[in-house]
């Protein structure tokens, strides 16, 4: 009946914590919702007006209609947005893949547009009596746009559109990211309240006996806990059939330090490129994976979501991103990430890489070299907070190797108190270029448990390589 009653009350407890999570991750997306739409106001309305004064200063009374096609056709924005014009009677005189033949009129379609509050709707005509717009454009299917609309002279008015569902994309994602560390509370919080229950009910115990079967039972419990933990932390790791390489050309040496990790490689593919990251966040454990499970949600809004693909720009918007979700300025906080990032042409083999304190490794004809990282890292530390990532470029060849790392594997001690260090680390991945991929975290596995021997590991380890 004991047992009954302290599991009843962990499992409230942590149905109490998921439920205020769910309530503060739905008040909170709303949040960065409203956030993203007021920026993206902002940017739709700066994008306007540049195109505007492109338009002004290019044509002329004949060239007029040519450059705003152009200016519709040859700007490109995010979330799936667009640029096009019209004139008062709501015609549709350019937009992209407009031609002399192509006819639509906004205001006859029954088209509705919607205040930024979406207090009020309006149709064509009466949003194009005032000056510049800025609200939603309503699709019948349910879906919106977010927009800004402007005139370019007396007769003509500039559109500047972006997808409203994307942006409630990538709140979600954020939601989502959220609801996991929930979930990863709850179960501690759960473990511990079952734990302290545990403790208030057998006080009359013998001290010693109960004491030693407390700490048992949580200690059961916590492991279990980071055990379903790392299950998670797991699905969110691409499966090694997945990997946008050929099996017989790609290796992934992943050793949490515990249970769960602060390291996490990922990819993205697209027709013509293929993106890898080997990051090592700060800390390891519980807070390590928290922090992998922000930067892999982080790093997919950023690639995949709105579609950045140099990486030092990558490596900027996850510098600012970080820093913004952990409110560094604010907190003090100075957690963070050290990772490589590389993209490969598909076509002509050229590696575009940038890197923020770990180094990539590429093993060419037999020799190492190293494609040399930055000293700035993503989030955390106020030093260099003002430095920007560059993006460097290197003709890879056939057959070359590269190997992405944390530092953990060169940062092990041994017994007689040395550390492995990056010289010797250099080597060993030289020597493991030379054997099949299928074998060379094997390779690795045995050559760290040689060297620490005795010595606990100290770190996360990750070790992502790859042949071209």
């Amino acid at each position: 009946m004991e047992r009954r009653f302290r599991i009843l009350l962990s499992l409230i407890t942590g149905a109490i914590i998921m439920i205020g999570f769910i309530f503060f991750t739905g008040f909170f997306q709303k949040y960065l919702h409203d956030q993203l739409v007021e920026q993206t106001l902002k940017d739709n309305k700066m994008f306007g007006e540049t195109a505007i004064g492109l338009i002004q200063r290019l044509s002329t009374d004949t060239t007029f209609k040519e450059e705003v096609l152009n200016v519709c056709n040859n700007v490109k924005l995010p979330n799936s947005g667009y640029i096009c014009a019209s004139d008062e009677e709501g015609n549709l005189i350019a937009a992209p893949g407009w031609n002399d033949e192509s006819s639509y009129n906004i205001y006859q379609s029954g088209a509705k547009y919607s205040t930024a509050d979406r207090k009020s709707t309006l149709n064509f005509m009466e949003m194009n009596n005032g000056g510049v717009f800025e609200g939603y454009y309503e699709y019948d299917n349910g879906y919106s746009d977010i927009i800004v609309s402007m005139r370019i002279n007396d007769k003509y008015r500039l559109n500047v559109h972006q997808n409203n569902h994307e942006l409630e994309a990538v709140s979600g994602r954020f939601r989502n990211t959220i609801l996991w560390i929930g979930a990863l509370i709850g179960v501690l919080l759960s473990s511990l309240t079952y734990y302290l229950i545990s403790k208030l009910v057998n006080g009359y115990e013998t001290k010693l006996e109960g004491k030693n079967k407390k700490l048992k039972e949580q200690k059961r419990n916590i492991t279990s806990s980071i055990e379903y933990a790392s299950k998670i932390q797991e699905a969110m790791l691409p499966p090694m059939d997945q990997l946008p390489f050929d099996s017989d050309n790609v290796m992934v040496f992943y050793k949490p330090r515990d249970i769960v990790s602060g390291d996490f490689y990922w990819t993205h593919e697209t027709s013509e490129k293929v993106f890898v990251a080997a990051v090592d966040c700060t800390g390891h454990g519980v807070p390590g994976a928290m922090m992998s499970m922000t930067g892999n949600n982080l790093l997919n809004q950023i690639v995949v979501a709105n579609g950045i693909e140099e990486p030092a720009e990558i490596l900027n918007h996850l510098d600012e991103e970080v820093s913004k979700f952990l409110r560094q300025d604010e907190s003090g906080n100075q957690d963070g990430m050290d990772m490589s990032f590389c993209v490969l042409d598909k076509k002509t083999k050229v590696l575009s890489y940038a890197c923020a304190r770990n180094p990539i490794y590429l093993i060419q004809n037999n020799e190492v070299k190293d494609l040399k990282a930055q000293r700035k890292s993503i989030g955390g530390s106020v030093l260099h907070k003002d430095m920007k990532f560059n993006t460097k470029e290197i003709q890879l060849n056939s057959k070359d190797v590269i190997y992405m790392l944390s530092d953990g594997f060169q940062d092990q001690m041994n017994d007689d108190d040395q550390r492995y260090q990056r010289k010797k680390m250099r080597q060993t991945l030289l020597e493991s270029s030379n054997k099949p991929f299928s074998a060379q975290p094997e390779y690795l596995l045995n050559e760290f448990n040689s060297w620490r021997q005795e010595v606990d590991q100290l770190d996360d380890i990750l070790i992502f390589g790859f042949r071209v």
